[in-house]
């Protein structure tokens, strides 16, 4: 039996599923969902483009946190960025009264 080609919704569905380890498994309510601009221009993607796309996207290794990205994130900085902006705007506002 032949395999069917791949489609713009077949790679949808595993973005969704988070089979492209840039998300979580949980459906996206896309305003303008996948393939809908190639549709609208008339100039749908070929299923050699859609398989090209689906294994280029499933194919990519998953990250420690499960995201791109998130294993760079160092809380203790946002915390040092939060501090440093309420300190400085606690001076700002001593200066103003102050005037």
């Amino acid at each position: 039996m032949a395999k069917s080609p791949t489609t713009v919704d077949q790679l949808r569905h595993d973005i969704d599923r988070g089979r492209t380890h840039d998300k979580v498994d949980f459906p996206d309510p896309a305003a303008a969902p996948l393939g809908s601009d190639e549709e609208a221009a008339g100039t749908q993607v070929t299923p050699f483009e859609a398989s090209q796309a689906r294994h280029d996207e499933t194919s990519r290794p998953a990250s420690k946190a499960g995201a791109p990205g998130l294993e760079e994130r160092n809380p203790r900085k946002a915390n040092l960025f939060i501090v440093l902006g309420a300190g400085i705007a606690g001076t700002l506002a001593l200066l103003a009264l102050a005037t």
